[in-house]
């Protein structure tokens, strides 16, 4: 024949090697890379929102304390007023009053300034904290609840491919056909058991068994 298995098996051979390496870059490859992809983006997402997070704690820690000091101030300057002299006291106690009121003003005040400030730093980051809140839900969401937009080009892709291998090694087996239809030829010529005569040799006399054209019988040496 024109070509042997060995032929059929090797041109085999080397088309499943190439579709193991075509397989691996445009599937697993791939596959491989969006998974790093999606975990990376939303491991990063998830650190950026736990500072969010602890951003907006602080401010609400922050403002709360003010909000109680400068509660506190007030009452502290509603009964340094109920104290206050009359404008003709020049007494020495008079004078101390006068100037504890100042200051109690002096403190509300500026704890009045500092928790305006505050809050405005809060919502601020209330609302950052929740947009980006938003924002990772809805990436979390779409890589798992519509991962099949993903995993689809894939599995088509690898439906292409086995498809593309099994018409390959169809297109290679089938020129085996003229081989086996040579070797049955071949077979019949000389009186081959196709079903194999694994129990003749096993068996059978060598006599029996011999299909060779020489009729030579060596002689069997005696000893000595």
């Amino acid at each position: 024949p024109k070509f042997s298995t060995v032929d059929v098996y090797l041109s085999a051979f080397q088309l499943g090697e190439d579709h193991a390496k075509l397989f691996k870059t445009s599937i697993i490859d791939y596959v491989t890379e969006w998974y790093e992809i999606v975990t990376s983006r939303v491991k990063a997402r998830a650190i950026e929102f736990t500072r969010l997070k602890a951003n907006l704690l602080h401010y609400q820690k922050k403002v709360q304390g003010l909000d109680e000091s400068t509660e506190k101030a007030r009452r502290q300057a509603e009964s340094t007023a109920s104290k206050q002299p009359a404008p003709t006291d020049t007494s020495l106690r008079g004078m101390f009053n006068s100037m504890a009121m100042t200051r109690s003003d002096s403190t509300r005040n500026k704890l009045e300034t500092q928790l305006d400030r505050n809050r405005l730093k809060l919502d601020g980051a209330r609302e950052v904290f929740t947009m980006y809140g938003q924002s990772l839900i809805l990436l979390i969401d779409e890589v798992v609840n519509r991962a099949w937009r993903d995993v689809l080009p894939v599995l088509l892709r690898s439906i292409n491919l086995d498809m593309h291998q099994s018409k390959s090694i169809a297109s290679i087996y089938a020129a085996s056909e003229a081989l086996a239809s040579e070797l049955e030829l071949l077979g019949m010529e000389h009186a081959v058991y196709f079903q194999g005569r694994l129990k003749e040799v096993k068996e059978l006399h060598p006599e029996e068994i011999y299909t060779g054209t020489e009729s030579i019988v060596r002689p069997v040496l005696k000893s000595k």
